[in-house]
């Protein structure tokens, strides 16, 4: 999600998982005229899969858009409330369409939006970490705006997924099935 998983989107709840442990995603928001936040969640679900030729692959990892806090009770209630609407969209859902070297293409759900999005990742003991940048605005996720300060539309979003050695976790094929690009 942008904000997602944001997200934000991924952006971005995560839903049913088999994973051994919590998750963690993170929003990276840059304010303007000036300023960040981090928004940060623990409510990660999902699998991802480290296969015998150390790339990844992924279904059904989540994250419940109403667990994010940024450590501002008002912006917090805003965040959910207005920008993700989390009474309608209450989770963001990602499913690794194809990874290796490095590099990944998934299929990123928020608020009945579904978009390809990709970025990289690395092994790190028995987790993989997952980043890429999004826009608000590629889930109709308006434009977020208090007392004079808006949010860019570009959110990066880094997460914590924990992982288990194994055979893939079957995903619907789409267009974003192509290996992801190398740019």
């Amino acid at each position: 999600m942008r904000i997602l998983v944001v997200g934000i989107s991924i952006l971005l709840g995560l839903v049913s998982v088999e994973a051994h442990a919590a998750g963690k995603i993170e929003l990276h928001v840059s304010l303007s005229p000036v300023g960040s936040f981090v928004g940060k969640s623990e409510n990660v679900s999902g699998q991802i899969s480290l296969l015998p030729d150390s790339s990844i692959a992924g279904s059904n990892i989540g994250v419940s858009l109403d667990t994010f806090t940024t450590g501002i009770g008002l912006r917090d209630k805003h965040m959910k409330e207005t920008y993700f609407e989390t009474q309608k969209f209450p989770s963001a859902v990602a499913s690794i369409v194809q990874a290796a070297n490095g590099k990944f293409k998934a299929n990123l759900k928020i608020r009945e939006t579904e978009k390809v999005i990709e970025g990289t990742y690395k092994i790190s003991g028995s987790d993989v970490q997952l980043e890429f940048q999004t826009r608000m605005s590629d889930f109709k996720i308006k434009k977020a705006s208090y007392m004079g300060v808006g949010a860019e539309n570009e959110v990066k979003v880094v997460a914590l997924v924990p992982a288990v050695k194994g055979q893939p976790p079957s995903a619907p094929a789409t267009a974003a099935s192509q290996p992801p690009s190398t740019r």
